[in-house]
């Protein structure tokens, strides 16, 4: 990145926790709770998904609504 645009590459930073609204357990593919981009994009144009992840901050914990 510094070659190419004179600056250090973004750093990476994880969102804290991502759920489901109405289910209090923790996401995860072991406990077949997860939910895939290709299930989400089943409910929500690819716009909102985008806004869904973009109003909150990275390091942040948030739940998506399914209903």
């Amino acid at each position: 990145a510094r070659k190419i645009f004179n600056r250090e590459a973004p750093h990476y930073v994880a969102y804290d926790f991502i759920g489901i609204k109405g289910n209090h357990e923790k996401m995860s593919s072991s406990s077949g709770n997860s939910i895939t981009p290709s299930n989400l994009l089943k409910v929500y144009i690819p716009e909102v998904i985008l806004f869904m992840f973009a109003k909150y901050k990275p390091g942040a914990a948030f739940h998506i609504g399914l209903d």
